[in-house]
């Protein structure tokens, strides 16, 4: 039976489940959107040094030709969803740049973040409205070290060191993260430790059995269950603004972390399952819908957001069919010519023979 359960969780069929999840966290009083963020940069780590090894390890510039690609892949559906989230702001708040100024940026370094993504997560709400890709400037600062770090733990001089050095900063990241008291701005050394087990798993061909991924399947769903049985632990997956203090707010990061630490196994078992053309299609969705979701949910929470829960439900229902529709026409006329044109370019700098 939990063979047959896990065959359902394709590659691309688990990322789009994960972009739901993300989906129904903006949208409805219960939040894993955290907990599936984190699995992301668990996938993240593994696709990414597979496709090194197998592609960008090949060609003539390897790194130059990484960074381009990666660039290429994420930025294009980034900028146009950034200007409707700009604009879907606008329309909110009147004026768009009246906000808290205490955490101001430069306008220089602002419109570079929204150019470039680096330090997007850290831009205050008025500056970076597009605020899921807090997870895409995270994504790129993994990009622009992961060669040097493949480097120097596999190939360079004293690579063992390197290695438990970096394992160790990973550890320590993940404390500060979790430490009641923010320490600094949101950057990679707070989720290297989701990347780290995702590369591993690739490194060293772990593909865990069915038990194990049936017990991560089932602990995940049980901790959910038990903790929404109960009204003092459901704030631990409810959005803040649905009465959670501040504690909870750590609590809810901590247990969150927990839970993509303990599905970890689940998700590297999805990349070992058969994946045809539909489900690498519905993959390929998946992160435009995490973008493109936010200006509509945006939209609608400015005309709806004070309406009771339960005669918001046809309203929902409509931006999600709208959020269906804008997904798929960003992926057929956008993200898929565009896609086409990168790939062709990195098969021209495959080095044969």
């Amino acid at each position: 039976m939990h063979a047959r359960i896990l065959s359902l969780f394709q590659p691309g069929r688990f990322r789009l489940f994960l972009a739901l999840v993300v989906l129904v966290s903006h949208t409805s009083r219960f939040d894993l959107g955290s907990w599936a963020v984190y699995t992301f940069f668990n996938l993240s780590g593994f696709w990414i040094y597979r496709m090194w090894e197998e592609k960008y390890a090949r060609t003539s510039a390897p790194a130059l030709v990484f960074y381009a690609s990666r660039l290429w892949r994420i930025l294009p559906v980034f900028w146009l969803v950034n200007l409707a989230s700009i604009w879907a702001l606008a329309e909110r708040w009147d004026p768009i740049f009246n906000g808290d100024k205490s955490r101001h940026w430069g306008w220089p370094a602002a419109l570079a973040a929204n150019v470039l993504l680096l330090g997007y997560a850290n831009l205050p709400y008025y500056q970076g409205a597009l605020r899921p890709a807090w997870s895409l400037d995270v994504e790129f600062q993994f990009y622009l070290v992961f060669p040097l770090l493949l480097y120097l733990c596999t190939r360079g001089p004293g690579a063992r060191a390197w290695r438990v050095l970096l394992v160790g900063a990973a550890l320590a990241g993940l404390v500060a993260f979790l430490w009641p008291t923010r320490v600094g701005p949101l950057h990679l050394a707070d989720y290297t430790a989701f990347f780290l087990i995702g590369a591993a798993a690739a490194r060293t061909h772990w593909k865990p059995g069915t038990g194990v991924a049936a017990a991560s399947l089932w602990a995940v769903a049980g901790c959910v269950a038990l903790c929404w049985c109960f009204p003092g632990w459901r704030l631990l997956f409810q959005n803040d603004k649905h009465g959670a203090t501040e504690l909870f707010t750590h609590y809810k990061r901590i247990a969150e972390v927990v839970l993509a630490l303990v599905s970890a196994p689940l998700a590297i078992a999805t990349v070992h399952n058969p994946s045809g053309a539909t489900d690498r299609k519905l993959g390929e969705l998946t992160f435009i819908l995490y973008l493109v979701h936010w200006p509509i949910m945006m939209v609608h929470a400015h005309f709806f957001e004070e309406v009771p829960p339960l005669q918001r439900i046809p309203s929902i229902v409509v931006a999600w069919a709208a959020v269906a529709a804008a997904t798929w026409m960003v992926f057929a006329y956008v993200d898929q010519p565009i896609e086409r044109w990168r790939r062709r370019w990195v098969a021209r700098r495959l080095v044969t023979g």
